[in-house]
């Protein structure tokens, strides 16, 4: 597994309770989809843009309709409770507006919008496969199983067969947010629908039998993964 520098994140903002919210979902979002981020926090604009930007449009002033000279080159997300503030927004081209208190599913559409402000943070997998090698971001990594020595990547576009042992897969992935259910299945836990009956069912359908050995461990960790998104959306 490689990838790049961390994606630098500001976040500028006077509040408090906006910047430890904004930061708890951040942290959420970057580890579902395996982002290597470095927030900072700012009450100002920064005399250098970082890669992406979080400016609280109601607690931070910006003098004229013009995009801010220190914005340049950087993403740019507004957020704000006054509707009028969008207007300001999108004179600033800003790839994004959201409420002054976002969820995180409206985050993530947010960062889905300027994917080149972090793209330069993404994990990557860098894998054999027959005479050739696959790269992969682990975002598109949905599950992975056994094939005798190789292993079939389910991702979001497609299946991709890597030459490759389940065993040297699981030892490249971060653990949260994958986690090997049996001998011949590891998987992404936001791509878990639901477990019952010793059965894992997919978002794309697929069902998977879960040994019993690891049954009640894949059971705490669904319902850790679960519990710190509600924890985030709760802040």
């Amino acid at each position: 597994m490689n990838g790049g520098h961390p994606a630098r994140l500001l976040l500028c903002t006077g509040s408090a309770q906006l910047a430890g919210r904004l930061t708890a979902l951040l942290d959420r979002w970057a580890a579902g989809c395996c982002v290597k981020i470095a927030v900072e926090t700012a009450p100002a604009l920064p005399a250098a843009a970082p890669d992406l930007l979080f400016l609280d449009a109601d607690t931070v002033e910006v003098d004229g309709p013009e995009r801010p000279a220190a914005l340049e080159g950087a993403g740019l997300i507004v957020l704000s409770a006054r509707p009028r503030s969008a207007i300001a927004a999108c004179r600033w081209h800003a790839e994004a507006f959201l409420p002054a208190m976002p969820d995180g599913a409206a985050l993530e559409r947010a960062m889905d919008g300027c994917f080149q402000a972090w793209c330069g943070g993404l994990q990557w997998l860098d894998l054999p496969a027959r005479r050739e090698r696959v790269r992969l971001p682990l975002c598109q990594l949905r599950y992975a199983e056994a094939s005798g020595r190789e292993t079939e990547l389910y991702c979001t576009g497609g299946c991709i067969r890597a030459s490759v042992s389940l065993k040297e897969l699981e030892a490249l992935l971060p653990n949260p947010p994958f986690f090997r259910c049996q001998k011949a299945f590891l998987v992404h836990l936001s791509a878990a629908e639901a477990l019952a009956g010793g059965v894992l069912t997919m978002a794309d359908g697929r069902e998977i039998s879960v040994s019993r050995r690891q049954l009640a461990p894949l059971r705490e960790a669904l319902a850790a993964w679960r519990e710190e998104g509600t924890a985030c959306a709760s802040l």
